[in-house]
């Protein structure tokens, strides 16, 4: 299985490294934050070098807020692969130090310095050849020899440049430059979306880390808007199934959106090896695709999926399952809201087998009011009138009140319009 991921991985750096010298690899160039993409993939390596004893080091002082011109996902490959490889390679108890300096006036430059053995001046001179690995590399744990190769690619393709020194003994220092630039405040969202969000769902309140293992750069973008205002959540990134089980196994997220197309191995073989692993197999997972039958979602649901998103994603749906996943930091919680206790409609029912909800205390008139608020979208009224049912009916109230929140309108529709009969 081992030997089948790393075929796997292979032919996909292969696949971009031809895509790219034909002039066809997807990039999505905009102003990035160079200091929050670090950040995040220090964040996604340290696992691995705590375990190897490598100390990582950063010093921010010299970009701040800087953003440079880039395809935020590439630009992350890259990090990842040098971080990696300073880990890597690097001797037991050494360090990996990443540094910043403006040059040329237009160009920040990233430096990812190691303390490793070095590389000759041999090694040097192939050191960013396809499928070329120093000795050194050889004899450590596995890899392609396309990393730092299809590194160099990424950059050129974003107009950078990319560089390395190293002494032998001491340590190697790898670099790369990029254009400095503006940030914008354009958004794919309406510009009220942000206001909203955090009135629907008080979102600073809430905290936790979701992984987005999903190869459309777009729809990343979308989760990343989505996840804004919610600055206490932590977005994990993975455009390829093998990477995102291994960021699953390392970071054990509070939830998981799986595509079911993928570029190296299938959603629901993705799906399957997350219940295979201990660690890994009580996490929330929700399903995304474009084409969805009903055999579908069966099969999937009896694979550990807790639900199903369709393409394009509902903004409001995929708020309401974030809220009703993730946990809440209860100091953030505004004095008097309501926080809903985890009884009436389990989480790990939501969106597949709704609680069958009784409504026979409730008042007919009572009842068609709130049908209304919910074909309407009027969750304020809804809010209301299911304070009202909780004077007549408790339980059902609270269960009412938990589909309402993760606006499961549809159920709630089919709930009402069974109690009216």
């Amino acid at each position: 299985m081992k030997g089948g991921y790393h075929l796997l991985e292979l032919i996909n750096e292969v696949l971009d490294l031809a895509r790219i010298e034909a002039g066809r690899l997807s990039l999505c160039l905009e102003p990035v934050e160079i200091k929050a993409a670090v950040k995040e993939a220090l964040d996604l390596v340290r696992p691995i070098a705590n375990l190897q004893n490598i100390k990582l080091s950063a010093d921010f002082s010299a970009c701040a807020d800087r953003h440079v011109l880039a395809d935020r996902q590439r630009l992350k490959q890259v990090l990842l692969n040098l971080l990696s490889n300073g880990i890597k390679f690097n001797r037991s108890n050494g360090m990996v130090v990443t540094t910043f300096a403006q040059v040329h006036s237009d160009r920040l430059r990233v430096e990812v310095a190691d303390t490793g053995s070095g590389i000759d001046e041999e090694g040097l001179k192939k050191i960013f050849t396809p499928f070329e690995r120093l000795s050194a590399d050889r004899n450590a744990i596995g890899g392609t020899g396309l990393g730092l190769a299809l590194s160099k690619r990424m950059i050129e393709a974003m107009g950078g440049a990319i560089g390395v020194e190293s002494t032998v003994g001491a340590g190697s220092w790898f670099y790369f430059e990029l254009l400095l630039v503006e940030k914008t405040a354009e958004s794919r969202l309406a510009p009220d979306f942000h206001a909203t969000l955090t009135a629907l769902g008080q979102a600073a309140s809430y905290e936790g880390s979701i992984l987005c293992v999903e190869d459309n750069l777009s729809n990343i973008c979308l989760v990343q808007q989505i996840l804004a205002p919610y600055t206490g959540v932590r977005l994990l990134e993975a455009m390829q199934g093998q990477s995102g089980l291994e960021l699953a196994n390392l970071h054990t997220p509070d939830w998981i959106l799986l595509d079911m197309h993928l570029p190296d191995m299938g959603g629901e073989d993705v799906l399957h090896a997350l219940q295979q692993n201990p660690r890994t197999q009580g996490i929330p997972v929700t399903v995304l695709s474009a084409d969805a039958t009903p055999g579908q979602f069966d099969r999937l649901k009896a694979a550990g999926a807790r639900e199903y998103l369709t393409k394009p994603l509902d903004v409001r749906q995929l708020i309401g399952l974030l809220e009703a996943t993730l946990p809440r930091q209860q100091s953030k919680i505004p004095a008097g809201e309501r926080v809903v206790s985890a009884s009436g409609l389990p989480a790990t029912t939501f969106g597949w087998d709704p609680e069958v909800i009784s409504l026979t205390n409730v008042s007919p008139t009572l009842l068609q009011q709130l049908r209304s608020a919910v074909q309407d979208g009027e969750k304020d009224r809804m809010n209301k009138l299911i304070a009202a049912v909780a004077d007549q009916d408790p339980h059902s109230a609270e269960a009412l009140r938990q589909l309402a929140d993760r606006y499961e309108y549809d159920t709630l529709t089919s709930l009402l319009a069974e109690a009216g009969k």
